[in-house]
C-alpha cells in the first residue's frame, strides 16, 4: 500500500525531489502511459464489435444507440468506480493480489470505450441511405455489406472518437 504526497515549498524543492527519486518517477510514469494505451486500444477494439453487432440488424442498432444514449446520461465517475469496486470485488473474492494498475484496465477502457462508440454511430446514420437501399434490393449479404461498405464508411467516425478518448486517456 503506497501513497505519494508532494508537497513543494520552493522551486528547489522540486529539483531535490526529482533528482532523489527519479527512478520511482519514471516507473510510474511508464506503468500510468502504459495503462493509458492499452486502455484506449482495448476500448476501441470493444466500440468495433459493438458497432458490428449493431450493423447485423436495424433492432441491434437500435439496441446499441440505446445503450450509448443511456450511458451518456451517467457520470464517468460514477461508472469507473462502480466497475473498480466490481473488479476488485472479484479479484479479491479470486484471492489475486494485483497491483493498482491492474484495477485500472477495465474502469479506463469503460470510460474510454464511449466517444468511438459515440462517434461510430453517428457515422452509421451518416451513412447514405440509397446506399443502404441499393444494398438491400442487390441482396448482399449482412456481412459482405458491414465488411466492405459499412465499416470503411465509420472508420473516420470511429478514428475522430478515438483521438477524444486519446486526450481523456492522457
Amino acid at each position: 500500500n503506497h501513497n505519494l504526497v508532494l508537497y513543494f515549498g520552493r522551486p528547489s524543492d522540486i529539483w531535490y525531489y526529482t533528482s532523489k527519486h527519479w527512478f520511482k518517477i519514471l516507473i510510474g510514469s511508464t506503468i500510468s502511459t502504459s495503462v493509458a494505451l492499452i486502455s484506449l486500444f482495448l476500448s476501441a477494439v470493444f466500440a468495433i464489435i459493438f458497432l458490428i453487432i449493431g450493423l447485423s440488424s436495424e433492432k441491434w442498432l437500435r439496441l446499441v444507440e440505446r445503450l450509448a444514449a443511456i450511458s451518456q446520461t451517467i457520470p464517468i465517475f460514477v461508472i469507473v468506480t462502480i466497475s473498480f469496486i466490481i473488479e476488485k470485488e472479484i479479484f479479491k473474492k479470486l484471492g489475486w493480489n494485483l497491483g493498482l494498475a491492474w484495477y485500472c484496465f477495465v474502469p479506463i477502457s469503460i470510460a474510454l470505450f464511449f466517444p468511438p462508440l459515440v462517434y461510430g454511430l453517428k457515422g452509421v446514420r451518416d451513412i447514405d441511405s440509397n446506399m443502404k437501399a441499393l444494398l438491400r434490393i442487390c441482396d448482399a449479404p449482412q456481412s459482405w455489406r458491414i465488411r466492405r461498405i459499412y465499416l470503411p464508411e465509420v472508420f473516420p467516425h470511429i478514428l475522430t472518437g478515438i483521438r477524444v478518448s486519446s486526450t481523456w486517456a492522457v
